[in-house]
Formats: C-alpha cells, structure tokens, sequence
C-alpha cells in the first residue's frame, strides 16, 4: 500500500442485498476492525463507497470514525458497480478493496475477496448464467487485481489449482480467530447432540 495515498473500500455490492448473508456479516465486522485501527496510522486516507439511502446499508456513516464515507447516488447499482465506482479509484488514483466478492467492479489496481468457488466447482447450485459470469469475473480478477483474499487454505489451493494464479497472488486471512480465542471450551455440547463426534468436523 505504499504506492497508494488512499484506499477505497467498495461498499456497493453490500448496500443493494435485501438479505442479510455471513458475508455481509464478516464485511461489516472487517470494516469496523479497520475503522478502530486506522486511528493508529494516518499514512494512508481509507474512504469508504457505498449507495446513497440504500435501506440495506449495513454500515451507517455514524458508526465509522476514522474511515471517511462516499456516498454515490445512483439509481441502478449494478451501472455504480461497472462504471461510477471504478472512475471514482481512476480519478483519485486509489487501490481498491472488496471484501464481499463483488467482481463486476472493473477497477485495475484492486485487490478482491473469494470466499468460494461454488460456481465453478459444483454445478448444480448456481444457473448457467451465473457460472459463466463468475467464470469471467474470476479470469479478469486473476489479470488484473493485486491481490486476491481468501478465507481458507482450502479456497487459497483451489483458486490456484482453478486459475493458474500465482502462489503470492492468493492470500489467506482467517475470519473470526480473536472470537475463537475468547470463547471458553464447553464439551457439553457433544452431550446435547451425540451425533457430533470429537474430532470429527465437515466443512459445509
């Protein structure tokens, strides 16, 4: 991030979902962690896009202190998504970033969050159209993003085996581990629900 002046998180995919999902839940966790730390460095201005009175906003400007908010006023997203929010990076010259998997975002200097390959992996999830719009979204990301995040080793060695992406292009980072520490053992659990075994876990 030393090229870089300013960070532009892009919000916009989040602002426009009327259900509330698990990555909308890590995005606003993320945010509001990035928020607290950016208090302690203020080499790099970090702004935050997302869509003017969209009711499915789930950050409100109130509760961000230290990341300055854009708002964009648009009428149709998926157009703030393709043009406005990638002229928005191009004039101010910013690295941009997504933690919420919204690859339509055409901006070149970015760095973009997976959080799986369902569509490419398991067919019969996702329609036609879908697949292959993520099939693209994925080949342009490897092209033309800095860096590409991913929740997993699973997803890092997947998206690798996928695309042919480089090793130091795909960078895991691990949701949630401050909370794992924080919570205390309780084996009562393998009590309540006998059908869980020790040691024996699936990933869903």
């Amino acid at each position: 991030m030393a090229d870089y002046k300013e960070v532009i998180i892009n919000g916009i995919q989040i602002s426009r979902e009327a259900t509330l999902t698990g990555i909308q839940r890590v995005y606003r966790e993320i945010i509001l962690r990035i928020d607290k730390l950016k208090g302690e460095d203020t080499d790099v201005q970090i702004l935050y896009a997302f869509c003017k009175d969209s009711p499915h906003n789930i950050i409100k400007p109130h509760e961000l202190h230290n990341i300055r908010c854009i708002e964009l006023d648009v009428s149709n997203r998926h157009k703030a998504q393709l043009f406005q929010f990638p002229k928005l990076v191009k004039s101010r010259r910013a690295l941009s970033v997504s933690f919420a998997m919204d690859l339509g975002c055409r901006a070149k200097n970015q760095i973009v969050t997976i959080y799986d390959l369902r569509p490419v992996i398991y067919k019969k999830y996702d329609s036609l159209r879908f697949r292959v719009k993520f099939y693209i979204a994925m080949k342009l990301a490897k092209k033309y993003s800095k860096l590409i995040l991913t929740d997993s080793d699973y997803q890092n060695a997947a998206i690798r085996n996928y695309f042919g992406c480089k090793k130091e292009k795909v960078v895991t980072f691990y949701c949630g581990w401050e909370h794992m520490n924080s919570i205390e053992e309780d084996e009562e659990i393998f009590e309540k629900y006998p059908q869980i075994k020790k040691g024996e876990y699936f990933y869903t």
